[in-house]
């Protein structure tokens, strides 16, 4: 059983899905203005880690779940870059991947999370994944595990699709399914792929 943080934010994800039986560190979204493609922070570490995405090709024979986007931490105004990729078999085994999660640092923020994706399920347009986190420091730093649900043009009652993104932290170890639902708020900047084998 996971023992987490009980740090439940943006009220669109109560909305939507509240998170299950772990207690999640949820991030919210924070609007980019002028910004097509969001860039990394400026701490050393964060220039030095390499993106996964966007990968070279997508292999249609495998799940793929992909994003690149800022969003915020879902507490001050701390906000974060986001950037993973992974794939699995179409009943979600074999996964693997890599994530970074880099708080924009400045003096009341800072924290950055790495590392490899242990689940991917993709049903649609949505996926959730979790991963194990190496070292993770600041704000990531209470948990071991990152979780987060994905979707990539999600249908609204008015207005042209968006896409949503909720992430978490958790202590533990990766479960599949991971134990995050909903779809989380919407970003507005940044990018979501999300594509099941075809």
């Amino acid at each position: 059983m996971r023992i987490g943080m009980a740090i439940v934010t943006a009220a669109a994800i109560l909305a939507v899905g509240a998170v299950s039986t772990a207690a999640i560190l949820t991030f919210g979204p924070v609007y980019l203005v002028g910004k097509k493609n969001p860039t990394p922070t400026s701490s050393p570490t964060a220039q030095a880690s390499p993106s996964p995405y966007p990968p070279v090709a997508i292999d249609p024979s495998l799940n793929f779940a992909g994003c690149d986007f800022v969003t915020g931490t879902g507490f001050t105004s701390c906000q974060m870059h986001v950037n993973f990729a992974a794939t699995s078999k179409r009943d979600g085994t074999g996964a693997s991947g890599t994530f970074i999660m880099t708080v924009v640092k400045n003096a009341s923020c800072d924290g950055e999370a790495s590392g490899r994706i242990a689940c991917l399920l993709v049903n649609g347009n949505q996926a959730v994944i979790d991963g194990w986190m190496d070292k993770p420091t600041g704000v990531f730093s209470a948990g071991d595990i990152m979780q987060a649900t994905v979707t990539q043009n999600d249908p609204q009652a008015y207005g042209p699709p968006v896409d949503r993104a909720g992430f978490g932290i958790a202590s533990g170890s990766p479960e599949c399914p991971p134990a995050i639902s909903g779809t989380g708020p919407a970003i507005r900047s940044g990018t979501i792929v999300v594509t099941p084998v075809r």
